[in-house]
Parts: structure tokens; sequence; C-alpha cells
């Protein structure tokens, strides 16, 4: 997730309204899943998410493919990908990090 023109969080950091609008139809209900799924229990029920037996079978479905695709993947691809992904929030955070007074 970026940050696109103003303080609106976006899925895609480029393509504009339109792109990020098709972007949140197809990746929503996946991304609300997994957060979701990966709470504990009892914090769900403390904040009233609604979690039924249904949901817990498509989470445990989608854990599967993840865990599935993560091996079918090369190595190399899988490492290039996370070093991208924490050189890009980085980039995007880096006025924000902590400085301690000197």
């Amino acid at each position: 997730m970026a940050k696109h023109g103003s303080d609106t969080v976006t899925l895609l950091p480029v393509g504009g309204p339109r792109l990020d609008r098709a972007g949140r139809l197809v990746a929503e209900r996946p991304l609300r899943l997994i957060t979701f799924g990966c709470l504990p229990p009892i914090v769900r029920e403390r904040f009233g998410i609604p979690w039924s037996a249904l949901d817990q079978a498509r989470f445990a479905a989608l854990a599967l493919a993840n865990r599935q695709g993560y091996r079918m993947v090369p190595a190399g691809v899988n490492h290039w990908a996370l070093r991208s992904m924490l050189r890009y929030i980085g980039a995007q955070t880096r006025d924000q990090r902590y400085r301690p007074a000197a």
C-alpha cells in the first residue's frame, strides 16, 4: 500500500484513481480475509468482527495456496521481491523514521 497524491492510501503506487479502484475490487476481499484471519479469535470477538466457519475455511484455503505458491517460485525471485519491497517502503518512510536526540 502506498500514498498516492494526497493523504489517501492506495493499493498501487502508480496508475491513478481508476486503476486504484480496480485494484481495490480485486484485492479487498482477500486482504480483509488475511487481516482478520491472522487475528486470534478472542481479538475478533472483542472487536465484534464477524467470523464464520466458512470464513475460517476460506482463510485456510488461502493460506494453503500461499504456502504452495511460495514453494513454486524460485528462491532468488522471492528474495528479490522482498528486498525490492523493503527498499520501496524504506524510501517512502525515510522522513518518518525515529531519530534519537544527539
